[in-house]
C-alpha cells in the first residue's frame, strides 16, 4: 500500500488513518524512524511495560521464576525501545 502526503511546517506528516489502524498503531505508541538511502523507515515501537509482560509471562507460562539480574535485563532492553 502506497499513500502519498505532504511534509508540513516543522516536519509533521499525518500517518494515514487506514496504516495506524493496519499495524494497530495508537495515540501515545512509539515509533522509530530509520533511513536506508533515500528511504525513511518508520515502525511501531512495543512500550517498556508491554516488552516486560512478554517476557515476564513467558517465563510465567513455564512455571519459572525470574532472577533480579534478568528483571534488570528486561529493563535495560525496554529503555532501547524509548
Amino acid at each position: 500500500m502506497e499513500i502519498v502526503r505532504q511534509l508540513k511546517p516543522k516536519g509533521i506528516v499525518v500517518i494515514p488513518r487506514d496504516i495506524r489502524r493496519q499495524i494497530y498503531l495508537e495515540e501515545g505508541d512509539f515509533i522509530s524512524f530509520k533511513t536506508e538511502g533515500e528511504k525513511i523507515i518508520i515502525e511501531k515501537k512495543k512500550s517498556d511495560v508491554k516488552a516486560f509482560l512478554k517476557h515476564f509471562l513467558r517465563y510465567q507460562k513455564n512455571g519459572k521464576t525470574m532472577t533480579l539480574a534478568e528483571l534488570k535485563k528486561i529493563e535495560e532492553e525496554s529503555y532501547d525501545i524509548l
